[in-house]
């Protein structure tokens, strides 16, 4: 797996312990801490990251913001390049599919198994109306 430009990182408090959790989407809480993201933070209204290290609860999660690449884990059994990815209920990434949803990142580099650990182009949402 080869990232040629990175995502720019921030660092922010984490809710829980999220040790498990390194690769997956997390967002902004309303306590101003990093929580788990799930699909109901698929819109443009929540601040989405990657989380990239593995804190316990009240460290400082590293958080790859959008703009680049980064890696991300994702459920679904494949994954072609350019795929556009949303997230799922379990805070991975996972197909988008149909209209009215908001892609968060785009495939870089295929999987063929679930739960694998892919490069994506981490980006600013962007809904889909097709």
């Amino acid at each position: 797996m080869a990232i040629r430009k990175p995502c720019e990182t921030i660092t922010m408090l984490t809710t829980s312990d999220m040790s498990d959790y390194q690769y997956h989407f997390v967002y902004q809480s309303g306590a101003n801490k990093v929580a788990l993201a799930g699909d109901t933070q698929n819109g443009e209204e929540y601040n989405v990251y990657i989380l990239q290290n593995q804190p316990e609860a009240n460290e400082y999660a590293e958080l790859a913001v959008p703009g680049g690449q980064s890696l991300l884990k994702v459920v679904d059994a494949s994954s072609s390049v350019g795929d556009d990815i949303m997230i799922s209920t379990a805070s991975k990434g996972t197909a988008r599919v149909g209209s009215g949803k908001y892609t968060r990142a785009k495939v870089d580099e295929a999987s063929d198994a679930a739960n694998q650990i892919v490069v994506v182009n981490f980006v600013d949402p962007i809904y889909v109306t097709t």
